[in-house]
This record gives structure tokens, C-alpha cells and sequence, in this order.
């Protein structure tokens, strides 16, 4: 959903065929997105550390990046992307900056809690714009069931959904503080 959002946000600013800049270390959910949503994946190179290779990132940055994607931590590997350095880049060049912690994101904070070294990852970060976090890993639900956080929820509106062709109504997703009329 935040690949889409992404998409949308890029569309709106006339992008037609946007790219999402993700290190080679991240998830394929990326790739298949890019795949799905026709954009463009574009893979960072890792450095030396197997994280991505900030000065290869900033290399293939064009005016069709619509999203930087930092891994907190990467499943390949176990190592955090260095997500300040991302987000600053993505901030820089005003495109979003999805940080995956669909493992780190119920683990890292309690790493923190108990004194550990945690590099900063989540909103304090600025420039990180969206976090997934798979709440089936440490989260302790069935499988198959994960959250898109949004820093602002003006980009939640981009992956809203309304069908008016169903018997029982409109289908919709209301936007959040919004007073957009619902058609019901």
C-alpha cells in the first residue's frame, strides 16, 4: 500500500511512470509492486557493510523517484540500511521515504528500551515518511497480516478505494479529519 501511495502522490505531480529506489538487500514485495503498479524498480548497490551504498543511492536519484526504501533491519542479512542517510536524501529531493521494519518494528524499540544501540529509524527520523511493520512477526497475530504507518494523513487519502456499484452501497474509506462527503 505504500508503493501505491507513493505512486499516487508521483502521479499527481505528473509522473508518469514512477521509480522506487530500494537496496538490493530489500524485500521483492518492492520489485513485485513496482511490477503491479507499473513503476520502476531500481535497486541500490550495498556497501561493504551488505547496506545500501548511500553515495550509489544518490547516483540514481532522477526526477521519477517517487520513494526511498530503507530496511530497519533487512531479512537477508540482519543489518540496518542507514536510514538517516536515506531519509535525508529523500527529504532532499521531496519523495517519500518508506522505512521497512516489518521485523525491526517489535524488535528495535525494545532494543532501545533496554539500552541497546539502536541507529534512529522511525519518525523521529526526518524525512522517513511511511513504516511497515509485520504485526505476525513478534506481534504475535496470524500470519499474513502487516501496517502501513503514515507520518501525515493526508498521504493515507492516496490509497483510499470508493465503489459505487456494490448492492449495499457505497464501498469507501473515509478520509481522516476530512469532512469529504461519503455519497451514503
Amino acid at each position: 500500500m505504500s508503493m501505491l501511495v507513493n505512486r499516487e502522490r508521483a502521479r499527481a505531480k505528473g509522473v508518469e511512470r514512477p521509480q522506487i529506489l530500494a537496496p538490493l538487500s530489500a524485500h521483492p514485495a518492492y520489485a513485485k509492486a513496482a511490477h503491479y503498479f507499473d513503476m520502476e524498480f531500481v535497486p541500490i548497490p550495498l556497501d561493504g557493510s551488505y547496506r545500501a551504498d548511500i553515495a550509489q543511492a544518490r547516483q540514481l536519484m532522477t526526477d521519477r523517484t517517487c520513494v526511498v526504501v530503507a530496511s530497519a533491519y533487512s531479512y537477508p542479512h540482519g543489518i540496518m540500511d542507514p536510514v538517516e542517510d536515506l531519509a535525508a536524501l529523500a527529504h532532499e529531493h521531496g519523495v517519500g521515504c518508506h522505512v521497512d521494519a516489518c521485523i525491526g518494528g517489535f524488535v528495535l524499540p525494545f532494543m532501545e528500551m533496554l539500552g541497546r544501540d539502536v541507529p534512529p529509524w522511525d519518525f523521529r527520523v526526518q524525512g522517513v515518511t511511511e513504516i511497515s511493520m509485520d504485526v505476525h512477526k513478534y506481534g504475535y497475530v496470524p500470519k499474513g497480516a502487516s501496517v502501513v504507518l503514515h507520518r501525515d494523513d493526508d498521504w493515507l487519502w492516496y490509497q483510499t478505494f470508493f465503489y459505487d456499484q456494490w448492492g449495499s452501497g457505497l464501498y469507501d474509506r473515509r478520509r481522516l479529519g476530512g469532512d469529504e462527503a461519503s455519497g451514503r
